[in-house]
């Protein structure tokens, strides 16, 4: 694949990330504020979501701009300090609904979630902790994944450059 199909193919991913995002975040919010059981297609959506995920993240890795991945770090970084600030805060709901809306964090605890709960079969509150633990990792461990991908592309220009 040339250069310049894999940078169409990581913005490309990029969309469809945010798209699956808003679109599953909002399915998310919504069965949260009615009830606790998620449909199917919520499951499978926020499915979706991790494999775009995954997808992008393996485009980056190969061709992922320093602006792009700057640019996704600092999102990333955000969205860690949003979350941050929603348990200082404490749970009102404008800025929780706010927070869920314009972050990963309602995919990855769903996601999370399900593995523990339907994966390893821990119930109620150990389930909601483990899952809660996980979604925080799975956060900051992208987060110090890009930054990684950042500082490689960095010292790769200048190598290019010299």
């Amino acid at each position: 694949m040339t250069e310049k199909t894999g940078k169409r193919l990581t913005i490309a991913a990029l969309l469809a990330w945010i798209v699956l995002q808003l679109y599953t975040g909002f399915d998310i919010i919504v069965h949260s504020l009615c009830t606790v059981h998620y449909l199917a297609r919520t499951v499978a959506m926020t499915g979706l979501w991790l494999l775009s995920l995954a997808a992008l993240d393996a485009l980056l890795y190969f061709y992922g701009g320093r602006r792009l991945l700057w640019e996704l770090k600092w999102y990333w970084g955000a969205c860690g300090a949003l979350l941050a600030a929603l348990f200082l805060v404490g749970r009102l709901i404008l800025f929780a609904v706010l927070v869920y809306g314009i972050t990963p964090f309602p995919q990855m605890l769903l996601a999370s979630y399900l593995l523990v709960e339907k994966g390893l079969g821990l119930p109620g509150k150990a389930a909601d902790t483990t899952a809660l633990v996980l979604t925080v990792a799975l956060i900051a461990g992208h987060f110090l994944w890009l930054c990684r991908l950042e500082r490689r592309a960095a010292e790769e220009a200048k190598r290019t450059s010299a």
